[in-house]
């Protein structure tokens, strides 16, 4: 996977199920389009690290897609995409567009002067922005704008389930926290393989092999993916073993302020396992939002996760991927951000659970 020089297109999408089922719709299209022999690589990207920003400096391989994550600074290069266009590559059949940006979360460009109805306007012909943030997932979001994509009904026909159970994951449909921890659902069991944290397991790859195994389906039985490698179900096994041992250390780790419950591990770095985002709605049902609080990392920054209880809303109007992105240099969706702060920046939280208690 090292060397993309190897590929027609690269397909860049937020390593977690929403950008797994856009990368898998797009490189579906991709083939019909130009054959079997068309070589399409899929990145799963995510934000992390001790950069400040490492997606703004990466460098991409063009043409390319990003779906489900934020826009890249090439894409507003009038020059790069000349470059590229003089490569002869393209993504449609009509050859229109070399570039796509499909996005659904409100912080999807870190430019302030971008917004979902201007932001073709700054982008060179040869790239086309999808990008709405009422969008409840990508994989919807390219359902609704199928014409504009170029995607065909067959292939959304085809793949139609797994866009709902994708939506199911990214707007937390399911029927209570419980629910959403029930590793026999399908829902569920795609959550834990395109996001494991499996110690032995290297994610990216098998991110991109599960996409593959769901892309060999032909007859809509998408459950018959999982039995291609016994790995998987080996991830999802250790999985389910680590929402148990998680429950455990989130009540050593947790309390309710107000209605916020505030799981903070600075304190408790070895009780750390990953985030378990539905776990405080398990612990506290009564709460309207959970506030995650991880241990420092080297760089020294704590990272720091919000999310509305999606079993108990209610409250506050605060939009958290614009707050997150104007206070703790991060983004996401209105009910459900990130981002990161300084280990003792005790009164950026203090802030923020004042502004979700208040009515």
């Amino acid at each position: 996977m090292s060397n993309h020089n190897l590929y027609d297109h690269t397909i860049y999408a937020h390593a977690d199920t929403d950008g797994a089922i856009s990368a898998l719709l797009l490189k579906a299209q991709l083939l019909e389009n130009h054959g079997p022999d068309f070589r399409v690589l899929v990145c799963p990207v995510d934000h992390g690290g001790g950069q400040v920003s490492p997606w703004s400096t990466r460098q991409l391989q063009m043409p390319c897609s990003i779906v489900d994550f934020s826009l890249h600074p090439s894409f507003l290069s009038e020059k790069i995409m000349a470059a590229v266009l003089a490569g002869g590559q393209a993504f449609a059949k009509e050859g229109s567009h070399c570039c796509y940006w499909i996005d659904h979360h409100a912080t999807g460009a870190p430019y302030a002067f971008l917004t979902p109805e201007n932001v073709q306007g700054y982008l060179p012909g040869a790239v086309l922005a999808c990008w709405d943030p009422q969008a409840s997932s990508t994989p919807a979001l390219m359902r609704e704008k199928r014409e504009l994509l170029g995607l065909s009904e067959t292939l959304l026909e085809r793949y139609e389930y797994l866009i709902d159970m994708s939506d199911i994951v990214d707007s937390a449909s399911y029927l209570s926290a419980a629910d959403a921890h029930d590793h026999s659902q399908f829902s569920v069991r795609l959550r834990c393989l395109f996001s494991t944290n499996h110690p032995c397991v290297d994610r990216g790859a098998l991110y991109v092999r599960f996409v593959d195994e769901l892309l060999k389906v032909e007859d809509g039985e998408f459950g018959r993916a999982f039995d291609a490698d016994p790995l998987f179900e080996a991830v999802i096994v250790n999985e389910e073993r680590v929402h148990h041992r998680r429950m455990v250390a989130y009540r050593g780790c947790s309390q309710q302020v107000g209605n916020v419950a505030v799981c903070d591990f600075r304190g408790k770095p070895d009780a750390w396992l990953g985030i378990g985002r539905f776990v405080p709605y398990e612990l506290f049902p009564e709460c309207t939002h959970a506030l995650h609080v991880a241990p420092p990392k080297e760089s020294g920054y704590a990272a720091v996760t919000c999310g509305e209880n999606p079993w108990n809303r209610g409250g506050s109007a605060l939009h958290l991927g614009e707050y997150f992105a104007a206070h703790f240099g991060g983004g996401g969706h209105a009910f459900v951000a990130g981002g990161r702060m300084q280990p003792d920046s005790d009164e950026l939280l203090e802030r923020l659970i004042g502004e979700l208690s208040r009515k």
